[in-house]
This record gives C-alpha cells, structure tokens and sequence, in this order.
C-alpha cells in the first residue's frame, strides 16, 4: 500500500520545535501527530516525543 505524510512545525524556540503532522493511509485511517523535538549544536535530534491520535479515514 501507499501513504502520505504532511507535516509542518508550530513553533520554535531555542532549539525546541513543535511539529504536527497527519499521515493517511488510504484504505485505512489517518493519524494526527504532534511531536516535540529539541535539537543539539549539530541539529540532530536530542529529544523526542509524539502523540498520536487515529481518526476514521476522510475525517
């Protein structure tokens, strides 16, 4: 199967981004997801967390 992936960040703050995205999966369901990431010096990822929540497809 095929999915897609949209994401976009909320907010940034001193090396802090809030990003949410939607993943949909077409003959299943969709996700919301929020995620807090907080980067290092080299921009690699030093913390992460995510929420994710299923919705029914096309909601």
């Amino acid at each position: 199967g095929s999915w897609t992936f949209e994401w976009r960040i909320l907010r940034e703050d001193a090396g802090w981004f809030l990003v949410q995205g939607r993943t949909e999966y077409p003959a299943e369901r969709d996700y919301l997801n929020l995620w807090i990431v907080q980067l290092d010096q080299d921009g690699r990822a030093e913390e992460f967390t995510e929420w994710y929540m299923p919705r029914p497809h096309g909601g």
